[in-house]
C-alpha cells in the first residue's frame, strides 16, 4: 500500500515538472519546451521525451531542434531533426546533437556547420568542450574565411576558441582563391595552423607550396594575409619562377614571396643565397650566389636580379655539335642582371668588380 502510493506520489511530481518544463542540475535549472512531452521511468531514472519545435535552454546555451530526448541521470539530452545550438558568438547545427549538462559537452553528428564570426568550420562530426572552450573536428574538415577567400581542408582540427588558433592535421591543405589576375596559392604540409585573431597560416613538416609556375619545399612555412607574404625556412627551395628554363631553383636560409594583385611579385633569398637556372636544351646555365639574392616580377614576367654580399654570377655555355664552350664570371659587392621581354640586356657590378671570361671549342 505504501509502494502504491509512493509511486503516486512520484508520478505527480514528474507531471509538475512536466507541465513546467524545468529540470534540476548541480548548475542550475535546464529548460524544455516542446509541443509535446512525455515521461517515464527506465531502470529506476526518469526520462523525458519531447517531440515538435524542442527548445532546450541552459544558461547561455539554447538549443533547438524536431526531437529531443532528456535523460535525468545521466543528465544528457539527445536531439535530433534540423538540430541548432546557440551559445554566445557561435552556432553549430548538424543531423544529431547529444549534450552532456555535467560536463559541458556537445557532442555533434552529421553534416556538422560551426559559424563563429564570419567563419565556417564544416565536418562529418565535431566535439564542443564548453569548458575548455574548445572544438574537436574529424571527418572531411572545411575551414572556410570568406573574407579571405581561405579554406583549408584535413581529416581533422582542434580549434581553441580563447586563442582562436585552429590546428588542422591528417593531410591538411590551404587554398587561398585568387579573383584577380593571379591563379590559387595551394599549400600542403603535415601540419596546417590557422591564427584567425593574427591573420596568419603557419605550415610545418614537409611543406609543399604551389603558385602559378613556381612550386615550393620547405620544413615551415608562415602565410601573413595581410601582407600577403609568404616565409619559408627550414631548408626551403622554390622550383620553377620563370618560362623557358627546364630547371631554376633558389635556395638559402630563409626564402620570402611577396604576392600582389594575386601574382607573384617578389622573391627574396636570405642566408647563403644561390640560384640555378638551365636552358631548355641544357646547354645553358647560370648560376649566382650571395648573402642574399632577390627577384622582382611585372605580370609574372622578371624584371631584375639583384646579388648582394660577395656576389657572384657564373655563366656557362656548351654546344654538343662543335664542342663550343664558354664560361663567364663576375663578382663584386652587388651583381644586377635586368631583363627585357624575358630576356637578359643589361648587368651592372658595383663594388670591387672582377670578370673573368673563357671561351674554347677544346675547352
Amino acid at each position: 500500500m505504501v509502494r502504491c502510493i509512493l509511486c503516486g506520489f512520484l508520478c505527480t511530481l514528474a507531471l509538475f515538472f512536466t507541465l513546467r518544463g524545468l529540470w534540476a542540475t548541480d548548475n542550475g535549472e535546464i529548460s524544455f519546451f516542446a509541443d509535446q512531452t512525455e515521461v517515464f521511468f527506465r531502470d529506476g531514472s526518469i526520462v523525458k521525451r519531447y517531440d515538435g519545435n524542442v527548445t532546450v535552454a541552459y544558461k547561455n546555451m539554447t538549443l533547438t531542434a524536431g526531437k529531443a530526448v532528456y535523460y535525468e541521470t545521466e543528465k544528457k539530452v539527445e536531439l535530433v531533426g534540423n538540430v541548432c545550438v546557440r551559445d554566445t558568438s557561435k552556432t553549430i547545427e548538424a543531423d544529431s546533437i547529444t549534450y552532456l549538462v555535467e560536463e559541458k559537452k556537445v557532442i555533434a553528428n552529421g553534416h556538422v556547420l560551426i559559424q563563429r564570426k564570419g567563419q565556417w568550420l564544416s565536418s562529418d562530426r565535431a566535439v564542443y568542450l564548453k569548458a575548455g572552450n574548445q572544438i574537436i573536428a574529424s571527418g572531411g574538415v572545411q575551414l572556410i574565411d570568406p573574407t579571405e577567400q581561405i579554406t583549408v581542408t584535413g581529416g581533422q582540427a582542434e580549434y581553441d576558441l580563447e586563442t582562436k588558433v585552429a590546428v588542422i592535421t591528417d593531410h591538411p591543405k590551404l587554398l587561398k582563391a585568387e579573383t584577380k589576375r593571379g591563379k590559387n596559392l595551394i599549400v600542403t604540409a603535415r601540419q596546417l595552423e590557422f591564427h584567425s585573431e593574427d591573420k596568419k597560416v603557419i605550415a610545418s613538416q614537409d611543406v609543399h607550396i604551389n603558385k602559378e609556375r613556381m612550386n615550393a619545399i620547405c620544413g615551415k612555412m608562415i602565410y601573413l594575409q595581410a601582407e600577403e607574404r609568404l616565409i619559408l625556412q627550414n631548408t626551403p627551395e622554390v622550383i620553377g619562377l620563370r618560362s623557358g628554363a627546364a630547371e631554376e631553383i633558389l635556395k638559402g636560409d630563409t626564402i620570402k614571396i611577396a604576392i600582389k594583385d594575386g601574382q607573384v611579385n617578389e622573391v627574396i633569398v636570405i642566408g647563403e643565397a644561390t640560384g640555378k637556372t638551365v636552358g631548355v636544351d641544357g646547354g645553358e646555365v647560370s648560376e649566382v650566389s650571395g648573402q642574399k639574392v632577390s627577384l622582382q616580377f611585372k605580370d609574372e614576367e622578371l624584371q631584375r636580379i639583384t646579388v648582394q654580399g660577395n656576389a657572384t654570377s657564373i655563366y656557362r655555355f656548351f654546344r654538343a655539335e662543335d664542342s663550343e664552350r664558354e664560361i663567364n664570371e663576375v663578382s663584386g659587392d652587388t651583381v644586377q642582371f635586368f631583363f627585357r621581354e624575358g630576356e637578359l640586356y643589361r648587368v651592372l657590378v658595383t663594388g670591387g668588380a672582377m670578370g673573368i671570361y673563357s671561351s674554347s671549342s677544346k675547352f
